[in-house]
């Protein structure tokens, strides 16, 4: 905290902060308002948490166990399913939504990943349509979930190796999302070209993009989005957006009628058919 951080400071420094939250618009997605409080925390001088170290360990880690779990997808029934599964469950790694990150609580639940069914419809209509893709856009989340990003990729691949896949990536560090360097790092550039998005916002805001990252995504037949924050920014868009996360907050418990740490499969264009049938 900054040295002068006395306690009239700081309780004006949180009526700040809740001002921001009371004058949001209701329909703004949250990654949104949560950048501008971090802007006026920087403001007030307040340094915002170094996630470099965080973000290389769990980097290790699962770079630690890909090679068992490619074996795991590998000898699976269906290995993209697998694939899918994994790479769903690897959203648990998120600094930003949940207060603790344990390798035992995502031991268990990369354990309990083949268990927990994807829809079928939706899984299929999935399969499909990358069968017959010729492009891919793929929206990474958080560091050491891209490991098993990676290994979806290579499914990907494996089932159309034609595709021109595309891996985007934050632009600038934000929370212990990956970056485009992180991406390279642990090997995505060898299944994608991989490319940062032009900018430090969580989620992906089209007006706020590099031009090269937002023409690959608005022309890929297929896009993969990871993450609760890429699915509040894009959600309504009309893509052939799937996204694939974990539900870690009621909001979201409610919105797909599931328990927290349950996966989620859900395209664009039927989720929102759905959401408006429901208002009518």
């Amino acid at each position: 905290m900054p040295q002068d951080w006395t306690g009239e400071r700081r309780a004006a420094y949180l009526r700040e902060v809740m001002r921001t939250i009371l004058e949001a618009d209701p329909d703004e997605p949250s990654p949104s308002v949560v950048r501008r409080i971090d802007r006026l925390s920087e403001e007030w001088g307040i340094p915002g948490r170094d996630f470099g170290e965080a973000k290389r360990v769990w980097n290790r880690k699962m770079l630690a166990l890909a090679p068992a779990l490619r074996e795991e997808i590998r000898i699976a029934p269906d290995p993209l399913a697998r694939a899918v599964q994994f790479a769903r469950i690897a959203n648990y790694i998120d600094f930003g939504a949940l207060a603790e990150v344990s390798e035992e609580q995502l031991m268990a639940l990369l354990r309990r990943a083949p268990e927990e069914d994807l829809d079928p419809a939706e899984y299929d209509c999935l399969r499909r349509d990358l069968c017959a893709a010729d492009t891919l856009a793929y929206l990474t989340d958080n560091c050491g979930e891209i490991v098993l990003d990676l290994l979806l990729l290579e499914q990907i691949r494996a089932l159309r190796p034609s595709i021109r896949a595309t891996v985007i990536a934050r632009g600038q560090p934000v929370s212990n999302d990956a970056t485009a360097e992180d991406a390279r790092e642990i090997g995505m550039d060898a299944v994608a070209e991989v490319l940062g998005n032009g900018n430090g916002l969580m989620g992906t805001f089209l007006e706020a993009m590099d031009p090269l990252a937002r023409a690959r995504l608005e022309g890929a037949d297929v896009v993969l989005a990871k993450g609760l924050a890429n699915f509040e920014t894009l959600v309504g868009c009309g893509r052939n957006v799937y996204y694939l996360f974990l539900c870690k907050c009621e909001n979201f418990e409610r919105l797909f009628h599931m328990r927290r740490m349950h996966g989620v499969l859900a395209n664009d264009r039927r989720l929102t058919n759905e959401m408006e049938g429901m208002l009518q």
